[in-house]
């Protein structure tokens, strides 16, 4: 029940919102573009939790609505299939389903993504090689934020972090990242279960 109730969370902060004017003036464009370029990708990746416990494993999108993590430890994978957002945990044999519209990962695996109208921009970061675009579900502004990481040079998206309502954070970190290459829709096909 634990991990049904941090993927909860999960979906709630991945992205979504509404407008804030404090850095209008700041060029986002760039980073909106390149998400919107991203029609797929496949990664590998390290996610790291509040305790510090870090976990491997693959990801891989199709936008609009479509995603699968599948963790290393075969205890567990998340799948939008364009419709729902479900957790399943496969050591429990527990299962939980999310229509995908109702989530703030709609937002973040819709098709056009546009931060100032799609989610409530509450911070910029940079460094020498990032930028860090701060959002919050513009419905609920205590629910939590998501960090999206992005490499400047390239514009492509590194990493994100998710902070939760007791500011607990927890990252993941994109390696081998492979945009715009054939995806098997099969990844995101899911038994749902039965009621």
């Amino acid at each position: 029940m634990k991990k049904i109730l941090s993927f909860m969370v999960f979906i709630t902060l991945l992205a979504s919102g509404a407008v804030a004017g404090k850095y209008d003036d700041i060029d986002l464009s760039p980073y909106e573009d390149a998400l919107n370029a991203m029609k797929t990708l496949e990664a590998r990746f390290v996610q790291k939790s509040p305790n510090g416990k870090k976990t491997h494993g693959t990801i891989y999108m199709k936008r609009p609505g479509k995603m699968r993590i599948v963790y290393d430890s075969n205890k567990m994978e998340l799948v939008a299939d364009g419709e729902n957002f479900v957790f399943k945990d496969l050591v429990l044999n527990e299962t939980s389903v999310v229509p995908l519209d109702k989530t703030p990962a709609h937002v973040f695996l819709k098709g056009n993504i546009n931060f100032r109208k799609d989610a409530l921009l509450t911070g910029v970061g940079q460094s020498r090689d990032e930028i860090s675009i701060t959002l919050r579900n513009k419905k609920g502004q205590n629910n939590g934020a998501i960090v999206l990481f992005f490499n400047k040079k390239n514009r492509k998206l590194t990493s994100w972090t998710i902070i939760d309502t007791k500011n607990k954070q927890t990252s993941v970190r994109l390696m081998k990242t492979k945009l715009n290459v054939s995806v098997n829709n099969a990844l995101f096909k899911v038994s749902m279960p039965k009621k």
